[in-house]
């Protein structure tokens, strides 16, 4: 049934009863690597149960699409809102580590990115934030789907 009046009548006049179904939405998502002298590391975490047994995962790349890292931890047993918080911290000091300046951090994870931009991170990770925040020259956030950021989806739940 496709919702119009004549299915509706074929249906009431059969005796058949309708449910409600749910439709599929196509979304068109597209992967850009980042500008000249930018990397891009994409990042997500992952819970096993909330909380439950977490971990993170990144991918690090070049405006060439060359591959820079590509790291996954363990996080031990958290709620998936602190996966998420830590993925971005552990990709943020690597990043730091290596002396990168211009740096596009890409997550599935709306709620971290809402977190980190209006400051209310949990307590345990404000400092190691600002010490991210200080040293490059440009950061920023930007939201992915699951289907653009597969490989560090795939990292995050080894």
């Amino acid at each position: 049934m496709w919702n119009c009046s004549y299915d509706l009548q074929v249906l009431k006049a059969l005796g058949i009863k309708c449910r409600k179904v749910k439709g599929t939405r196509v979304k068109e998502i597209f992967f850009q690597l980042p500008p000249p002298n930018k990397i891009l590391l994409c990042c997500d975490g992952a819970s096993k149960g909330n909380p439950g047994i977490s971990g993170y995962g990144f991918t690090g790349r070049t405006s060439s699409g060359e591959f820079l890292v590509v790291v996954s931890g363990g996080l031990g047993v958290s709620t998936k809102y602190y996966a998420e918080i830590l993925e971005v911290l552990n990709t943020g000091e690597w990043a730091l580590s290596k002396g990168h300046e211009e740096v596009l951090f890409r997550t599935g994870s709306s709620d971290a990115i809402s977190a980190f931009q209006s400051k209310k991170i949990p307590w345990f990770a404000i400092k190691i934030w600002e010490k991210i925040c200080a040293r490059p020259k440009t950061w920023c956030l930007i939201h992915s789907y699951r289907e653009t950021n597969f490989s560090a989806d795939d990292l995050a739940k080894k």
